[in-house]
């Protein structure tokens, strides 16, 4: 069950990050991890306003994605390739915090770091 617990809390960040993500310069936006894989690292980031009405939610979900997912992991191990996700770079852009680079994946081989 914890999957979809996981499945669910990153369903309701998105959500809450829509509600408010208002910003006035790239400086009120914040990059955080979320998730976390196998080998080690976030699974993803995400980009918020620090100014919104919701920023403490959104960061007690974060840590709680990466709680549930690391837990999972150690539950369910795998043999796979591991990518690591290095973080995006933000900005405001019409006064919505948004990516403004994509993430660079780098591939290791299960277990290095």
């Amino acid at each position: 069950m914890i999957i979809k617990d996981i499945q669910t809390i990153k369903q309701s960040i998105g959500q809450t990050i829509v509600l408010d993500n208002y910003c006035s310069k790239t400086t009120d936006c914040i990059v955080t991890p979320i998730g976390a894989r196998a080998c080690g690292g976030p699974s993803d980031y995400i980009i918020y306003s620090k100014l919104s009405i919701y920023a403490n939610k959104i960061q007690r979900l974060s840590i709680l994605s990466i709680k549930l997912e690391t837990q999972y992991n150690k539950d369910n191990p795998s043999n796979s390739l591991c990518t690591i996700a290095s973080p995006p770079s933000s900005s405001c852009v019409k006064n919505l915090c948004k990516r403004a680079s994509i993430v660079s994946w780098i591939t290791y081989p299960f277990g290095r770091s």
